[in-house]
C-alpha cells in the first residue's frame, strides 16, 4: 500500500539524502521523475506500438500503413481502457511519486539555499 501523507514521505526523503552530495541528489531526482514517466499514457502508447515497429521492419515498408492502422484499432478498443484501468493518474503509486518528486523538489530548493551565501547589503 502506497504512503500518500506528503510530511511522511518528505522526512522520508529527507532522512534518506541527508548524506548525498549535490550531483547524486540530482540523479535521484531524475530517476524519481523517469520513474513517473513510464506511468504516463505517452509511455503506455510508445509501449504499445514498439511490436508495430519491429513488425514493420521484419515485412518491410508495404506493411507501415496497416501496422499503423492495427495499432490504432488496438488503441482505441483496448489499449486506453487497459491504461486507465491499470496506470491511471489515481493510481496509488502514481501519487506517492508525484508526492515523493514534490518532495524532493522541496528538498532541492532548501538545498540551494543553504549553498549560496548571503552578501551583505552595505
Amino acid at each position: 500500500m502506497a504512503c500518500t501523507d506528503y510530511h511522511i514521505i518528505l522526512e522520508t526523503e529527507k532522512n534518506n539524502t541527508a548524506e548525498l552530495s549535490s550531483w547524486v541528489f540530482r540523479l535521484y531526482l531524475r530517476i524519481h521523475l523517469l520513474l513517473r514517466f513510464f506511468y504516463t499514457k505517452t509511455f503506455i502508447w510508445l509501449f504499445s506500438l514498439s511490436p508495430c515497429i519491429v513488425f514493420a521492419f521484419i515485412f518491410g515498408p508495404d506493411s507501415y500503413l496497416f501496422l499503423l492502422f492495427a495499432h490504432f484499432v488496438y488503441w482505441e478498443f483496448f489499449g486506453r481502457d487497459k491504461y486507465h484501468e491499470l496506470f491511471d493518474e489515481q493510481n496509488e503509486d502514481a501519487v506517492e511519486l508525484d508526492l515523493t518528486i514534490q518532495a524532493l523538489r522541496e528538498l532541492k530548493k532548501e538545498r540551494n539555499k543553504q549553498s549560496t551565501p548571503i552578501k551583505d547589503q552595505n
